[in-house]
């Protein structure tokens, strides 16, 4: 009886476009129902039982109440806490965001083997990709090695996230059928669940460079080792959104692998590390911009060989001047460039990202 009542007063508020249903095949019972609803404060309408989260205090007085109306009528008074609820603020969108996010991480910490299983791979991949690019030889010889190096680190980073593509689609299927999906927006939910996938691959992407780095024994000043960590972090972030962008877009997680491998391959192709893309079709290196690989590698490129005195060049690489290794690898953007081209085609995913769950919210 009291699971009725309870269901009927959190269902009873009329008028408001966000309305809590309860669906016994799809929340389960009432109790794990009522759990999921008391994890994130709620947001409603002023016309609908006020808005905003309350304190302690109204709590226990509305506690008490409802229990007070149990025993006076079968029918569950919501009139008797309005006032009390209208009292409250109406909960903003950054309140939204950092009650969610809170539940993000809690849930990632409840496995702390997924963290520690990324973290564990960053690190072994790191270390075997330094061993195999350790010995440098002279000439022009190692700056390819250098380069072939750098661009490792890219597919990389570029690569790892498909390991775990399964949760993105999963934090998709989970917002759809989130008992609270009406009490919170959209970009709130979706602002905590990308919060804490780029906290997790940016230092994951960073861990990994920093090795690499190391053992190939790399221009070894504070701002090119400063500013390839920031296209490292770009990068990384790029590759995880790219996943999170297609499992939204998609229906399903088999179409959605289809069309990131498919991207990834025309970037790693048109990166300008396999073939010069001065003697392809225009239309193809006018593709190359498009991807996000491009500009990672020719940041990298830049940051290693943009900077340095021609002197240096030639006794690393056996004669070569700094801007002909530039013309080699078709490096023909500037370092500000390249960033601004990763930050550019990183929001443009995370807009397309956002426009599919609310797509998926809507259906």
């Amino acid at each position: 009886m009291v699971n009725l009542q309870a269901v009927a007063w959190f269902t009873g508020c009329q008028g408001s476009s966000r309305q809590l249903q309860y669906i016994p095949e799809l929340h389960g019972t009432v109790c794990e129902w009522l759990a999921d609803i008391i994890a994130v404060p709620a947001e409603k309408k002023s016309e609908a039982c006020g808005s905003g989260s309350l304190s302690s205090e109204d709590i226990v007085t509305m506690a008490k109440k409802l229990r007070e109306s149990f025993t006076i009528t079968a029918q569950p008074s919501a009139p008797a806490a309005e006032g009390l609820m209208h009292r409250s603020r109406r909960q903003s969108l950054w309140r939204q965001y950092v009650t969610l996010q809170f539940r993000a991480t809690c849930s990632y910490s409840r496995n702390p083997a997924n963290a520690a299983g990324r973290t564990v791979m960053a690190v072994g991949l790191a270390v075997l990709v330094g061993a195999v690019f350790f010995r440098q030889p002279p000439g022009d010889e190692g700056v390819r090695q250098d380069v072939a190096g750098l661009f490792f680190v890219a597919l990389l980073l570029t690569l790892m996230p498909y390991t775990y593509m399964s949760m993105f689609v999963a934090d998709r299927v989970f917002f759809q059928e989130d008992p609270l999906q009406p009490l919170y927006s959209t970009p709130a939910y979706y602002a905590s669940v990308s919060g804490i996938n780029a906290l997790v691959s940016t230092l994951n992407g960073i861990l990994l460079m920093l090795i690499v780095y190391g053992f190939l024994g790399l221009l070894p000043t504070v701002r090119a080792v400063l500013l390839s960590l920031v296209v490292t972090a770009l990068h990384s972030l790029c590759s995880v959104q790219l996943l999170v962008m297609m499992a939204n877009l998609c229906p399903n997680q088999d179409l959605a692998f289809v069309l990131a491998v498919s991207y990834t391959t025309l970037s790693v192709l048109l990166s300008g590390y396999f073939v010069r893309l001065a003697n392809v079709a225009t239309f193809f290196r006018g593709l190359s911009y498009l991807t996000y690989f491009r500009y990672t590698v020719m940041a990298f490129v830049r940051l290693q060989y943009g900077h340095r005195e021609d002197d240096d060049c030639r006794m690393r690489s056996g004669g070569l001047t700094c801007e002909a290794i530039l013309q080699q690898f078709d490096v023909d953007l500037s370092l500000q460039t390249c960033i601004l081209g990763l930050v550019v085609i990183l929001t443009v995913m995370h807009f397309a990202g956002l426009g599919g769950l609310m797509r998926s919210k809507m259906r």
